[in-house]
């Protein structure tokens, strides 16, 4: 099976996986009845998470670079990392390869350097917070 059809699968697996939670926190918000507002805020989310899964893989690369650009972009990807954690429906590996440090994580990873883990742990904690 080729890598594409592999991936559209398990996207549409995710994005059902979104949807069909929809109902469970629709029930625990005790919500009466809709508003437009939460229609809203639902359809621009949607929307949003949609976009993303068309953002071709390593179309930003800034795992390029030394020194303190590196590690701004560093940061920068921590928080990116964040926002994948606490908002449902985006993937972290996925905005991990959006942005080109997929595999700059998995060699620092494998070779335990603690400078770019911790840089971005510490940015993931930022982000969080």
């Amino acid at each position: 099976m080729a890598f594409g059809k592999i991936s559209v699968a398990v996207s549409v697996f995710f994005l059902g996986a979104v949807v069909g939670g929809i109902p469970a926190l629709y029930k625990k918000t005790k919500e009466s009845s809709f508003r437009i507002s939460s229609v809203i805020y639902f359809l621009l989310g949607f929307i949003i998470v949609i976009s993303i899964g068309f953002i071709p893989t390593r179309s930003i690369n800034i795992s390029i670079g030394s020194g303190i650009t590196h590690y701004l972009m560093l940061l920068v990807t921590g928080i990116v990392i964040a926002l994948a954690l606490v908002l449902p429906g985006i993937s972290t590996s996925h905005m991990l390869l959006v942005l080109g440090m997929y595999d700059s994580m998995l060699a620092a990873i494998t070779n335990f350097d603690i400078v770019f883990i911790g840089i971005l742990g510490i940015a993931t904690l930022i982000g969080v917070s």
